[in-house]
């Protein structure tokens, strides 16, 4: 009669190989979600530093946040507070990317130089004045060329298809645009939808009437480089 070994049986061996892969998941799990929250924490901390330091060169640019804008349907009179952003629509590559960004940005990189709001859409986002990858990972930036956003003239601004402009994909003809920048606040309302080709650069062209143009990369779910790019105009509808 044989003797069987039970140690060396492939069953049991594959069976134990399966629960140390088990706990090795359960534990990298835990220490991503620590990281997680703690860049949620950081992020936080830092994305109120950069809207109050904004708010306060506002304030010394005599700039009164209660200004009564005129021709605003569905929008109040005080401007959003920025908090913790919206990532439920976001790839799971622009999450790591924006706590990446947000971790790395040092007080003196530069803090916003306006805030982009879509009320109906949810979205506030701060607008920085250099088109960079730190930039748009935590929020958007001003295409170089085109109109400061507190000049008249077509104002462009980018930024990710995954992350904050995702929610473009909503945004309908008739929508309503804020941009509050230190010395105003603008209303726009969205004119035109369209998608073009990366080189179709008309889109930037400035213009006499003051407009503000977004640009994010098409089709918003798309694995590796996007091939075209979304574009929305917006035509301002206020002067203050």
């Amino acid at each position: 009669m044989r003797l069987v070994s039970h140690g060396s049986d492939p069953l049991m061996i594959r069976h134990s190989l399966r629960r140390r892969s088990a706990t090795i998941c359960w534990v990298l799990g835990i220490s991503l979600l620590a990281v997680y929250l703690a860049a949620r924490v950081q992020g936080e901390l830092q994305r109120r530093q950069a809207i109050s330091a904004f708010m306060a060169a506002a304030s010394a640019h005599n700039f009164n946040a209660g200004i009564t804008y005129e021709n605003t349907q569905n929008l109040s009179q005080t401007p959003l507070g920025f908090g913790a952003p919206n990532e439920s629509h976001w790839s799971q590559g622009r999450i790591r990317a924006y706590r990446t960004a947000t971790a790395a940005a040092s007080p003196d990189s530069g803090g916003p130089i306006a805030i982009l709001q879509i009320r109906r859409l949810g979205l506030e986002v701060p607008v920085y004045a250099q088109l960079n990858e730190v930039n748009l990972n935590r929020g958007a930036a001003l295409i170089a060329g085109t109109a400061p956003p507190d000049s008249d003239g077509n104002t462009a601004i980018a930024a990710h298809r995954d992350g904050y402009f995702r929610v473009l994909k909503n945004l309908v003809t008739g929508d309503l645009i804020q941009v509050q920048t230190f010395t105003r606040v603008r209303t726009y309302r969205v004119t035109n939808l369209e998608i073009v080709k990366p080189d179709n650069v008309s889109v930037l062209r400035g213009t006499p009437d003051s407009e503000v143009t977004l640009v994010t990369c098409y089709p918003f779910y798309f694995v590796g480089s996007a091939p075209l790019r979304y574009i929305v105009r917006a035509v301002a509808v206020n002067q203050s």
